[in-house]
């Protein structure tokens, strides 16, 4: 709960930052490394995987170059799969963009494979709603996935340009 709650609260500053028409240096340095880290070329978070080496490597170079002293890296064995997937709540596979929409989440695309891909959601999509909740930010899309199941069908309402529109999603599993 408490990692949830501190990522949750780094978003909402990031986004807030972010949501300014011209960015202090510190919050163009902060949006270049959080790209870099969640560009699709580091696919393979996963512990043992080349794309958590790169990122390990460019947060520690990040650090070295900040003045920090060095970080030390050792191996460490796989953690346990918890109980029911990793992470927490219901899978629907967006990416959203971390800078914020008004009226909702605009998403920057769709994993493949995934609920959204398979429920028409694109990039550029606004989500206004997942079930009966309605979605006016990262928080709120949050909310509304942790309060369903891997499984669950859901709708989503969206806008798409100036199109109001409805899709069903059957919810997946986070790790699977």
């Amino acid at each position: 709960m408490h990692t949830t709650l501190v990522c949750a609260t780094v978003c909402y500053t990031l986004a807030t930052i972010l949501a300014q028409d011209t960015l202090p240096p510190a919050a163009t340095r902060v949006l270049a490394s959080v790209r870099y880290l969640a560009d699709d070329a580091r696919e393979g978070r996963g512990v043992g995987t080349r794309g958590i080496e790169e990122a390990a490597h460019y947060i520690a170079d990040a650090f070295a170059a900040a003045g920090a002293a060095p970080l030390t890296f050792v191996d460490a064995p796989a953690p346990k799969s918890a109980v029911g997937g990793s992470g927490y709540g219901a899978y629907l596979g967006t990416i959203p963009d971390m800078t914020g929409s008004p009226g909702g989440v605009l998403i920057t695309g769709v994993r493949a494979g995934s609920p959204a891909q398979q429920a028409g959601l694109q990039a550029g999509d606004v989500i206004t709603g997942i079930g009966a909740k309605t979605v006016a930010n990262l928080f709120d899309m949050t909310d509304a996935l942790r309060s369903q199941q891997s499984g669950d069908t859901v709708r989503i309402t969206l806008k798409r340009g100036n199109q109001a529109l409805a899709a069903t999603a059957v919810l997946g599993k986070r790790g699977s």
